[in-house]
């Protein structure tokens, strides 16, 4: 089975964590919006399942931006990290659905999360599946995060069983470690005690 891929928002930032079986190939992607760095939008991809499928699908999405922006210039990137979030995640479904539904050709082994995210903080999470299905979140703004009833997690690859562990023993962990009356879900420490947490979970 292929590792987990896990996103978790906490405050105003979103992690991407998985584990890293081999000592080459990152399973994490920045793409280039083609937005003005003014805006501060970004877009990350997570590869979970066979890496070099991954990476064609990575390459899709790319190329689909690039084509966009070649087309219609900087307008096209208007709505900042979400909507090209969005783009890269139907761009990627798309070759995926192509790939399921064509004769004689294998489909992609290889399941994805595409982070958006823009300069105020806001966030788009974006999952593809292999069959071709994308199914996006749009977490809300308030940032009372992370407890047991708000914290917003995502999670591809692995077996049921894994995702079902995975997911009690991340909540488990987070919501005992951010319970304290001082927790600031802001602060860089605290993202780096969530990033800690994360890596013991997987």
């Amino acid at each position: 089975h292929s590792s987990p891929l896990v996103a978790i928002q906490t405050g105003t930032h979103m992690i991407l964590a998985t584990l890293q079986r081999k000592p080459f190939g990152g399973r994490i992607v920045t793409l280039p919006t083609g937005v003005s760095s003014s805006s501060g939008s970004t877009v990350v991809v997570g590869v979970s399942g066979i890496l070099s499928d991954g990476m064609s699908l990575v390459q899709e999405g790319r190329q689909a931006l690039v084509s966009q922006y070649c087309t219609y210039g900087e307008s096209s990137s208007c709505g900042g990290g979400e909507s090209v979030s969005k783009r890269v995640a139907q761009a990627m479904g798309d070759a995926c659905q192509g790939r399921a539904m064509g004769g004689g050709l294998r489909a992609y082994g290889a399941s994805l999360l595409v982070v958006g995210s823009t300069h105020n903080s806001c966030f788009t999470v974006s999952l593809v599946h292999p069959s071709g299905a994308v199914t996006s979140s749009f977490p809300d703004d308030d940032r009372v995060l992370p407890n047991s009833s708000s914290q917003k997690m995502w999670m591809v690859g692995g077996d049921k069983g894994t995702q079902t562990k995975l997911k009690q023993q991340l909540n488990e962990l987070l919501v005992h470690g951010c319970s304290h009356e001082n927790y600031d879900d802001t602060d860089e420490t605290t993202v780096a005690f969530t990033m800690k947490r994360m890596v013991q979970a997987l």
